[in-house]
């Protein structure tokens, strides 16, 4: 089993008109929420967040600290700008570098999309059907997306942290954003279900590892 692996990444993304920029002076700049998302959506210190959306502060910052409703941030990074603009912050993390996930194959990402109400009709005085294919008459349901996975740590201690802490950002509230290394787009999805963990190793090994499959839901599908 390769450490090599590069391009699978899981985050969190917070999107509102109510994330205002502070200027501190010559303490920390701050970015604030009304709804206080922050903790909610998984963003913790440390992170390198993407702004984007935002007037004047678009670009990536390093969370200093974080309480739910504000960020910090480095002095002198933040231009003053009050809420109101339709701003998102999302962050990523690389599922081995920082979960010790890995990715062997991954499953209904590049499927066809189905779709969804009524496509056709057969009226009984006409010859053959009449088919809905005008832009408005054409919707798409979700997309399922399976990743076949393993998790590897060299202690039973470390092993637990890293399963704990993937769990949480799964099943926190909110979407989450995978990224995929054949695809240019980002995926909204969220968690839908989780098969059982299989341990291919003992838990006195110097190497634990563990196979488990994710089902994952683009609730809105991405088009081609």
């Amino acid at each position: 089993m390769s450490n090599v692996q590069s391009g699978y990444l899981i985050g969190s993304k917070v999107t509102g008109i109510d994330i205002a920029f502070v200027d501190g002076g010559e303490g920390e700049d701050t970015i604030t929420q009304v709804a206080a998302k922050f903790l909610e959506n998984n963003l913790i210190a440390g992170d390198v967040i993407t702004v984007s959306g935002s007037a004047s502060n678009d670009g990536d910052h390093t969370i200093i600290s974080v309480i739910a409703g504000t960020i910090n941030v480095v002095t002198g990074s933040l231009t003053p700008e009050e809420a109101g603009a339709l701003v998102t912050i999302s962050s990523s993390h690389d599922l081995a570098a920082t979960y010790g996930v890995y990715v062997q194959k991954v499953k209904g990402a590049l499927d066809f999309l189905k779709r969804k109400g009524e496509i056709a009709h057969n009226w009984l005085d006409s010859l053959g059907e009449e088919s809905f294919t005008d832009i408005g008459d054409i919707h798409f349901g979700p997309r399922d997306i399976i990743l076949f996975c393993y998790i590897k740590a060299n202690t039973k201690e470390n092993f637990i942290i890293k399963l704990n802490l993937f769990k949480a950002v799964l099943e926190g509230p909110g979407l989450r954003t995978l990224k995929l290394p054949f695809l240019d787009d980002t995926l909204d999805v969220y968690f839908k279900d989780g098969g059982a963990l299989n341990m291919l190793t003992g838990w006195n090994s110097s190497l634990l590892v563990g196979k488990f499959i994710l089902k994952l839901k683009e609730p809105v599908p991405s088009t081609a």
